[in-house]
């Protein structure tokens, strides 16, 4: 299970510089409880002859080692199971079986996906799960590194973007700006490989939606859906952040 873990946190960042789109769905009950889920669909990637040969070779020569083939497997575990998890407390162990990885690899069908599931029973454990996470990522640089989006960075900051009050929904924006944070030619590159990525998510209320405020979104009852794309995000030309009114 290490070397399976250590393979995942790796694959997953040379995924971070390819085509990518981003699901994120949040479904909440009326009593605060509820399920985060985030996917990276990057079957993109395998429609491109050069980019399926070049990151097939990287994954067949790394899955090789621990007996893996990345191009055909349906795989999940808890985030409790990273080893350096084994060195937090018992309690801070529980929450992280709250939270599912998943990992699906077709080749025949041109299917390449990565993502998590948090169960939560409110938005405020939603945090403290989101912070033992970043424990977990602490104890991997302390050891033989981390990736900045499973260990740590996206795919542990989703502690703070959910705030609910009465029937009321604040929704807050979880991509950060490229500005100041990459040099011009890094940006540039990263621009064309983002160009066709897409950000959605979607809302599925405990009640019926009465409006909203966050940009681009479409209600359909109980469902709110926003949808961007990634470089317009990144590039702060649309915002996440508002609020949801429902019944």
């Amino acid at each position: 299970m290490k070397r399976i873990w250590q393979l995942f946190l790796g694959i997953s960042l040379l995924f971070f510089t390819s085509c990518f789109d981003i699901l994120e769905e949040v479904h909440l009950q009326k009593n605060g409880s509820g399920q985060y889920l985030l996917t990276m669909d990057m079957s993109g990637i395998l429609s491109d002859p050069f980019m399926k040969e070049a990151i097939g070779e990287a994954m067949k020569s790394e899955g090789s080692k621990a007996g893996i083939d990345f191009m055909d497997m349906d795989t999940s575990f808890t985030f409790g199971s990273a080893p350096e998890a084994k060195a937090l407390s018992a309690a801070d162990q529980k929450l992280l079986d709250q939270v599912v990885v998943n990992m699906i690899g077709n080749e025949d069908k041109g299917e390449l996906k990565m993502g998590l599931t948090v169960n939560f029973n409110s938005l405020e454990e939603m945090e403290t799960i989101s912070n033992v996470m970043k424990k977990v990522s602490e104890k991997q640089e302390e050891g033989a590194g981390a990736s900045p989006m499973f260990g740590g960075g996206q795919f542990s900051e989703f502690g703070n973007l959910f705030s609910m009050k009465k029937k009321k929904l604040f929704a807050r924006s979880a991509a950060p700006p490229l500005e100041g944070l990459l040099d011009e030619e890094t940006k540039g590159m990263m621009s064309m490989l983002l160009s066709a990525s897409t950000y959605k998510t979607i809302y599925h209320m405990p009640g019926k939606v009465k409006n909203t405020t966050i940009p681009n979104a479409e209600i359909a009852g109980k469902v709110v859906t926003v949808e961007n794309l990634m470089l317009d995000i990144l590039d702060q030309k649309v915002k996440l952040d508002g609020e949801i009114k429902f019944k």
